[in-house]
């Protein structure tokens, strides 16, 4: 199974290479209520992916008044975090992570680590700093196999 731990950060589009090597881009917008959500809604199974911790809201209409949300988004108004500042994943069976954009919501200089598993094996993919600035898009290529 591979993993990815998303932390502290708004993530606001994520793009994955799935099983039958079709290049899928989630954008959250299609969130069931994620558009008219103003606290958040909590995903479980999203994007042929199962999520761990992480929240859908509306960037523009929540209740976080003084957040960075607003900032965050990229696609129509929806952005997903990682609830309580802990970190959030996403498991599959098997897919290949490409990228997606990440910002601070509420702090600057914040660390997100992307890792995986291959073949059963923990590997570091990448790691960055956002801050509270425009969505930072962080690429990655995973090993070969």
């Amino acid at each position: 199974m591979k993993k990815i731990c998303i932390g502290l950060a708004v993530m606001v589009m994520l793009v994955f290479v799935g099983g039958a090597n079709a290049a899928i881009v989630l954008t959250f917008d299609d969130v069931s209520g994620g558009a008219t959500q103003t606290s958040g809604e909590q995903i479980f199974n999203y994007g042929g992916l199962t999520w761990t911790n992480t929240y859908v809201v509306d960037g523009f209409t929540n209740i976080y008044g003084s957040s960075n949300y607003g900032a965050a988004v990229v696609s129509n108004k929806n952005v997903a975090f990682n609830g309580y500042g802990f970190s959030a994943s996403a498991t599959d069976g098997e897919f290949n992570f490409i990228g997606a954009h990440f910002t601070a919501a509420w702090q600057t200089d914040l660390e997100v680590e992307l890792t995986g598993y291959l073949n059963g094996i923990f590997v570091p993919w990448a790691s960055a700093l956002v801050g509270i600035d425009p969505p930072l898009l962080l690429r990655t290529d995973p090993p070969a196999c």
